[in-house]
This record gives C-alpha cells, structure tokens and sequence, in this order.
C-alpha cells in the first residue's frame, strides 16, 4: 500500500487551509507590508524532518512542525490567542487531497519567549504529523 507519494505539497496545502479555516494565515516567510516594514504578529512555521526529500514523503510519515508566532506588542494578548487558533484548528486529523488521513501530537509549547534584544515575543509549538491510512 505504501508507494512513494508528493504528499508533501498536498500536506502543506491541507495545513495551510485548516489554519485558515480558523483564522490563522501562515507560511514559511514572514509578512511584510509595502514598504517594507513586518507585519505583526505573524506566524511562520517549519518542516524540518522532511529536508531534501520534500516529493519522497510516503504513507507512514511523520513529518515535524514547528510554528512560530511572533509578535511585536509588550503584552501576550495576540499571542495567545493565535496559539489557542492553532490548537483548535489540528484537533481533527488532516485529509489530504491524495485521500490519506494526517493525524497529529503536540510535542512542544514553549509558552513565552521574550527575545531582549528586539523585544519580540515568540510563542514555538511543535506538532508531530503522521501520515496514515486512505480516509
């Protein structure tokens, strides 16, 4: 059952939609406006499990993902709020367009982080994926 499959970009697009779907824009850049300046807060996120093999990823996967929030406010307000968004939206499995299911696990929240120097505040949450069975 388990042939090689582009699932990656079918994941990514599943992710990125059930985000949205609850009201999180993210992507692996940060927003800028038009002249140039970062839009706050944002959210960024990584897949550093799946490196070089980015069309190799196949039924039984776990691809790792870390999102970043980011925000410039002195207060974790927004913060928290974006956080709760991302839990809520990856309580259900993922369905991706090839018809395989994409269960998750958080593994990591690193509540607040406070960067001194720019005054940034970071909120890391990292979630384990499984890709599995045709739904």
């Amino acid at each position: 059952m388990a042939n090689v499959r582009d699932t990656l970009t079918s994941f990514h697009i599943a992710l990125v939609q059930r985000l949205k779907q609850h009201g999180v824009e993210a992507s692996f850049e940060y927003n800028e406006d038009e002249t140039g300046d970062i839009e706050f807060p944002f959210v960024t996120f990584e897949i550093p499990t799946i490196g070089e093999n980015a069309t190799k990823t196949t039924f039984g996967d776990k691809p790792l993902v870390v999102f970043y929030i980011v925000d410039e406010q002195p207060t974790n307000g927004r913060l928290y709020d974006i956080r709760a968004k991302i839990i809520q939206a990856l309580e259900e499995d993922l369905i991706l367009s090839n018809n395989l299911t994409c269960s998750n696990q958080k593994t990591d929240d690193s509540g607040v982080i406070r960067d001194p120097e720019s005054g940034f505040r970071t909120v890391r949450l990292t979630y384990q994926f499984y890709i599995e069975g045709v739904k």
